[in-house]
């Protein structure tokens, strides 16, 4: 694997036997996605991942703990959509997820996501979110936000004006604006 991700210290200990485990079978190397700041530790994740489906199933059903919520994180990296989306219910579904501050730059950057019932998905999930967390990561991260909200406007502009007539209904931006109201609170 010639591109590797950086995740906090939290995750020293499981990131590198979990990686090299996807990658196995894997149909194309990943590269470079985006990266941010969590508590002031670097995190850099893939744009698109290729894992196997099979063996990324096999990793998150036979993993727990935090192994498995960064499996999930992972997986929402996926260049299929349904797998992304699959990744992503179950993420927002583990309370243990939604309280690790690493897993905030996953869910907002699959806000931006083209595919328009992953933006729904991570906008339903708003009242159970940390507005800590969230606020935090969008505190330390003022550019990520805004390029998240510069994509999903392109997205809207190209993909889902049918759905949603005006910019501020898009579920992708419902939800940023959201991100950057938790940022004010904090």
């Amino acid at each position: 694997m010639l591109y590797q991700p950086q995740f906090p210290q939290a995750l020293a200990q499981i990131a590198p036997a979990l990686l090299q485990r996807l990658s196995r079978g894997e149909a194309f190397e990943p590269f470079p996605g985006f990266s941010g700041q969590v508590r002031g530790e670097r995190l850099h994740a893939p744009y698109r991942v290729y894992y196997d489906e099979r063996n990324l199933q096999q990793c998150i059903q036979k993993t727990s703990g935090l192994a498995q919520i960064l499996t999930l994180c992972l997986g929402s990296r996926h260049s299929n959509g349904h797998v992304r989306e699959a990744c992503l219910r179950q993420l927002l579904q583990m309370e243990a997820a939604r309280n690790e501050d690493w897993v905030v730059p996953f869910v907002i950057r699959l806000s931006s996501d083209y595919v328009r019932q992953i933006a729904e998905l991570v906008a339903e999930h708003i009242p159970q979110l940390s507005t800590q967390s969230y606020g935090g990561f969008a505190a330390e991260n003022p550019d990520f936000i805004t390029l998240r909200k510069q994509q999903v406007a392109s997205y809207w502009d190209c993909y889902h004006r049918a759905h949603y007539p005006r910019l501020r209904q898009h579920p992708g931006m419902r939800f940023l604006r959201w991100v950057e109201q938790a940022r004010e609170l904090r």
